[in-house]
């Protein structure tokens, strides 16, 4: 099997950039940026060396990255600054070091991190390259463009797989469907892949690639050519931001969908693939895939338009193609929110903190992909208010008032798209509501069904051995580590369930990444579980870093984490390394208390020689157990506490 990778790149880029900035200015200069129809404002921006450096903590450069599906982990003590982007690369900066690591691939930046003000500033053009975004200017203004960073071809004689990887979620239509060729057209994303690529593997024979649109709406058409009576089909895909195609000559049976008129790369990872499509008889004709019938595809969130009324309200609405179930939550704490069931997201995740009348912050983001994909819209408002929803064929609108309300938790329920009923409230909500008050350890989690059953999650397993160096394999001493923590956990009396009980996928062989991470999801939440810790070791390029961390991701993690992690550093000698929060996907979509652990690093020989005692991994479970007695009794005190102030 032959397999070829074109990467994005051009130095042509980073002229583009410097022409349209303003002459280098002091600390705090920012300059004129612009993405998806709005300013990019950093405010930790500086000049070096006629770049733009700007610091980790910039909230500019922290809702642009939310925009692209990315996020940015960096600790002051430590001297690297990591960003995951949508498609789960990490793009890694070291303090001191003029390169960047971007999924195992170095390459220099135009400078070395450096570090001023408590912050660690790194190259702008060198991370928006690695995310697959290119600077092009626009008159003064420099337009942050998305585009295709790479196309990945594999191969062999019976078929062919086309994976094209872009910066942002990916949606197309369908623009021609012959028996010799297929072309999508992109909307919203510009190319820097070659213009035209030969394919000598089974059922594709060239893509061409052509550019149109302007810097701010871009369109790339990708057209695949087919020897005659060939196939194609469209595959699930692990990222919103990768579209991946399967091509095969006339006769091959395909497991896959058929390209629909429109569709987005999110709308096929929550669509299972249906049975391989059918091949006559030998002497007969060639059956034929219908490709120009669609598939069914959820609905989509293609726009949310937000805008004060003159009476001090504000009207948000929401633009959905297809029909769908809508659920909407009023809590306790000024939060609203309406989840679309059965939708994906067409359009980039909204993070905006910018006020529009009584509404202080405004969040879109896909929510859910499985069991069923939940697009989630939601609302901080600055103070009480009565907030009303009204379903439509084209989405919904909700309706923020200028009438105070009692702040009591409510809950509501609509369907939209064509014949929409009017919202009928006191419906019973898939998913526990979260109205905490104010206990003393921040948001109270959601009632378990199971309070004394803690979910033990030990990464990977079967066939992802996930990293090995110095004779650690990762898989077998996440398995040891949890099988130590279940039995204190249970001398203890607690219930423990595993995500698995040996060197076995969750989900199955081989299977994608999604696919695995939220079947491990699914056993805590399908059990009501208390509680869910993941365990991991940690692995880096550079043998030397090493060290100890515990990641939370929701509100309601973060007391369970440093509960865990102070038992942790008591006891392990490890470098602490700190309690981070990351958009790490295990405790991102448990409904309870979630924290994965990297317990050491195999890739460092010290950490490495731990990871190999039996001692070490005993104190690694017994820090565990006791963290998570410290928590239950805190929380247990602070629910007592907040019941006699009731």
């Amino acid at each position: 099997m032959s397999r070829s990778t074109v990467r994005a790149g051009s130095a042509l880029l980073a002229l583009a950039l410097l022409l349209a900035l303003a002459p280098a200015g002091a600390a705090g200069t920012s300059p004129d940026l612009w993405y998806g129809g709005s300013r990019v404002i950093l405010q930790r921006a500086q000049m070096r060396d006629d770049e733009i450096a700007v610091g980790a903590g910039d909230p500019g450069l922290v809702q642009l990255l939310a925009r692209l599906g990315a996020s940015v982990s960096y600790a002051p003590r430590q001297r690297y600054v990591v960003v995951t982007a949508a498609d789960r690369r990490t793009i890694t900066f070291t303090v001191g070091d003029p390169h960047v690591l971007a999924a195992g691939i170095t390459t220099a930046a135009p400078f070395a991190p450096y570090m001023a003000d408590g912050d660690a500033y790194v190259s702008f053009t060198a991370l928006m390259r690695a995310l697959y975004v290119a600077p092009v200017a626009d008159g003064q203004t420099t337009v942050l463009q998305p585009q295709f960073g790479a196309l990945d071809v594999r191969g062999d004689a019976r078929a062919t797989f086309v994976t094209l990887h872009g910066a942002s979620a990916l949606t197309f239509k369908l623009a021609t469907a012959r028996p010799d060729q297929l072309a999508l057209v992109f909307s919203g994303i510009a190319s820097a892949l070659d213009a035209a690529r030969a394919v000598s593997s089974g059922g594709l024979v060239r893509v061409d690639v052509s550019n149109e649109g302007s810097a701010r709406n871009p369109t790339t058409a990708v057209i695949f050519t087919q020897p005659a009576g060939a196939t194609h089909v469209l595959l699930p895909s692990k990222s919103p931001n990768d579209l991946t195609l399967e091509f095969a000559p006339a006769g091959t049976a395909l497991r896959g969908l058929a390209v629909p008129q429109s569709g987005s790369a999110l709308a096929t990872m929550a669509a299972p693939p249906p049975p391989p499509q059918p091949v006559a008889e030998s002497g007969g004709a060639q059956a034929q895939p219908q490709q120009s019938a669609a598939q069914p595809v959820a609905a989509s969130v293609t726009a949310v338009d937000a805008a004060a009324t003159d009476d001090g309200g504000a009207t948000i609405h929401v633009t959905v193609s297809g029909g769908a179930d809508y659920e909407w939550h009023r809590l306790r704490d000024q939060r609203w929110y309406v989840d679309i069931r059965g939708a994906t997201l067409g359009m980039a995740p909204r993070d905006d903190a910018t006020a529009v009348g009584p509404v202080a912050g405004l969040r879109v983001r896909q929510f859910a992909l499985a069991p069923v994909p939940i697009v989630r819209v939601s609302l901080s408002l600055q103070s009480e208010r009565q907030v009303e929803i009204a379903p439509a064929d084209d989405g919904l609108t909700v309706a923020v008032g200028t009438q105070g309300d009692n702040g009591a938790v409510r809950v509501g329920a609509g369907r939209i798209g064509t014949g929409a009923a009017t919202a009928y409230a006191g419906s019973q909500p898939q998913a526990p509501v979260q109205a905490p008050a104010a206990p003393l350890l921040g948001p109270f989690p959601p009632a378990a069904m199971n309070p004394r059953l803690i979910v033990l999650d030990p990464g990977h397993g079967g066939s992802d051995a996930g990293s090995a160096h110095y004779g650690v394999v990762e898989k077998d001493v996440t398995l040891d580590v949890a099988r130590r923590v279940k039995a204190v956990l249970v001398s203890r009396g607690w219930s423990v369930r595993m995500t698995r009980d040996g060197d076995n996928d969750v989900y199955a062989p081989n299977d994608s990444a999604h696919d695995e991470l939220q079947a491990r999801c699914d056993v805590a939440n399908g059990a009501g579980a208390r509680l869910f810790v993941s365990i991991h070791a940690n692995a880096s390029t550079m043998s030397s870093v090493n060290g100890t961390t515990t990641y939370y991701f929701k509100a309601i993690d973060r007391p369970l984490a440093e509960f865990v992690h102070r038992r942790l550093i008591a006891v392990l000698g490890t470098k602490d390394d700190g309690v981070q929060k990351d958009n790490f996907y295990v405790i991102h979509h448990t409904a309870m208390p979630a924290i994965l652990i990297e317990t050491a690093f195999d890739s460092n020989p010290s950490d490495a020689a731990l990871l190999r005692s039996p001692d070490f991994l005993q104190r690694v479970a017994g820090a565990i157990a006791d963290g998570v007695a410290d928590y239950a009794a805190a929380t247990n005190r602070s629910s007592a506490a907040a019941g006699d102030d009731q």
